[in-house]
């Protein structure tokens, strides 16, 4: 028997940079080498990936469904669904974001999903997303959400959460309403992202989150206030100059291509990419993403319809999420000139970051998970790797065991 595999011939993705004719060596489901294929024992199973990008594994932290199923649904084929969508498309780890609902509603969501097993051929689920239900209620801010399901944070609810600290992940959660900031410092404490969005927040709101422990925004641009005039011309910061001009924070974007125009997308890489290494790509993608145009889902009074590729609220004139799966964000991120290097870094290793996973997960290096994804020079996948196994299998390139 071999004693690894060995992902040869490929352009591989390091924080060093863009290693050309290089290789992965994977053994035991950890990366342990990386080096150029040349180099290589004859005791490996090769496996030539013919000049494709070896990345590691996309990361979702904010996602909430696919190919007409919903996170939203307690039942398994909606998540086996989604979750080998995501793996056909180069994504090995995900949130379950789940949109406001009724309390007790995603309450028992919490509990039926802390209970759910996965598939071997699908994305890890890493845990629960609230999107709400504490948002704000101001039409520009809470975007999407469904206003009859908006709450204001109560002590009760602080308890009940914490309940779920080991499968609720993240929330998102405007600063301002009453009560928010001790539900931040006290999830927080837990081990739960708090992320600030859909929020009306002006800057002694963002400061005040801030100091009791949120670290992440949500979606830079959408559902957030901006800059504010008071009497006698006084400007007030609003959320989306507070997270432009944060030190420490990371923050999403949704590069679909339809949610932000280039020059919104270069002005969060400046503030927030490159070298700051805090810019994080979502795809926020909705029940429509991998469904074709035209098609509506929701209810009546809320129906969604998906339109020049990204979902509609229809009659009202607002996005419902996107239609693109995390390697779409790729795909136009690279369309505008970003290098592959910077495009990984916000696809994976932020991610990780974001979810304190950055000592095993979102680098391709030694000693790290082998969560490995294979692109095209378009970002399509050809092939994702969990943990050394294929959960895309490679088609149609040369393999060679020793």
């Amino acid at each position: 028997m071999p004693s690894a595999t060995a992902l040869t011939n490929g352009t591989v993705v390091t924080p060093d940079g863009a290693l050309a004719g290089h290789a992965v060596v994977v053994e035991r489901g950890r990366i342990s080498a990386i080096a150029p294929s040349a180099s290589l024992p004859s005791d490996l199973t090769m496996i030539d990936v013919d000049g494709a990008f070896i990345t590691p594994g996309l990361i979702d932290v904010h996602t909430h469904g696919a190919m007409g199923r919903s996170f939203a649904e307690q039942d398994e084929a909606a998540y086996e669904t989604i979750l080998r969508f995501m793996a056909t498309n180069g994504i090995t780890l995900a949130n379950a974001s789940l949109p406001t609902a009724a309390f007790d509603r995603l309450e028992e969501q919490l509990g039926w999903v802390r209970d759910f097993q996965g598939p071997s051929d699908g994305a890890v689920l890493n845990g629960v997303h609230l999107e709400g239900p504490y948002l704000s209620s101001e039409d520009q801010a809470r975007g999407a959400a469904d206003p009859n399901y908006l709450r204001t944070p109560q002590p009760q609810d602080v308890s009940r959460l914490a309940k779920y600290a080991d499968v609720l992940a993240m929330m998102t959660i405007a600063p301002e309403l009453p009560g928010a900031v001790p539900m931040i410092r006290a999830l927080s404490e837990q081990g739960v992202v708090m992320a600030i969005g859909h929020s009306s927040a002006e800057s002694e709101h963002f400061f005040q989150a801030v100091a009791a422990g949120a670290s992440h925004i949500t979606h830079l641009w959408s559902g957030m206030s901006n800059l504010l005039r008071r009497e006698k011309g006084e400007r007030i910061p609003g959320l989306i100059e507070c997270s432009l001009a944060s030190n420490d924070l990371t923050a999403e974007v949704i590069a679909d291509g339809h949610h932000l125009p280039p020059q919104l997308l270069e002005i969060a890489r400046r503030c927030l990419g490159g070298a700051h290494q805090r810019l994080c790509g979502v795809s926020d993608a909705s029940i429509g993403t991998g469904m074709p145009e035209g098609h509506r889902y929701g209810r009546p009074d809320r129906l969604v319809e998906i339109r020049n590729g990204v979902a509609n609220l229809v009659g009202q004139g607002r996005f419902a999420g996107s239609t693109t799966a995390l390697n779409g964000m790729g795909r136009t991120l690279l369309s505008l000139g970003w290098p592959i290097t910077e495009v990984v870094t916000m696809l994976s290793t932020v991610p990780a970051c974001v979810l304190s996973l950055s000592a095993s997960k979102g680098i391709l290096r030694p000693g790290y998970d082998a969560d490995i994804a294979i692109f095209d020079q378009k970002f399509n996948c050809k092939g994702a790797m969990i943990g050394g196994a294929w959960a895309k299998t490679l088609e149609g390139l040369p393999v060679s065991a020793a």
